[in-house]
């Protein structure tokens, strides 16, 4: 069980590594933001737009959460559930986003698939 949580752990920070990239070459470089896709994206850029690549990983992330949860007690057991219905919700944005993607009806008119938050309007993605 130990090497498979450890796999699931190179998963996450490889993800999370990922996302660093992009951030720094959106943020420090100046890269636009559609082309800042990540060490992945920038030799293979369909997998920066895959909607079904992102929902694949909400599925994993979610299903490693919960095989993983009976190897944690205490407040790290507390943490760690916390994390899992932080992704059960990640997952349904996820859902809603390949929906979306998959059928050509976006919710609410927007011109793009759009996330419940970003209907909202906490962040940028908002229907015009």
């Amino acid at each position: 069980m130990k090497k498979s949580l450890a796999v699931f752990l190179l998963i996450c920070v490889a993800h999370l590594a990922e996302h660093v990239v992009q951030g720094i070459q959106a943020y420090v470089l100046g890269m636009p933001m559609h082309e800042a896709r990540g060490i992945l994206g920038y030799y293979w850029p369909w997998l920066a737009h895959s909607e079904i690549l992102h929902y694949g990983y909400a599925l994993v992330m979610l299903t490693g959460l919960w095989v993983f949860r009976n190897q944690f007690s205490g407040s790290a057991r507390g943490f760690w559930m916390a994390a899992f219905v932080i992704q059960f919700w990640h997952h349904i944005e996820h859902v809603l986003l390949l929906w979306q993607a998959t059928s050509g009806q976006n919710f609410f008119g927007a011109s793009q698939p759009i996330s419940m938050i970003q209907f909202t309007g906490f962040l940028y993605g908002t229907p015009e």
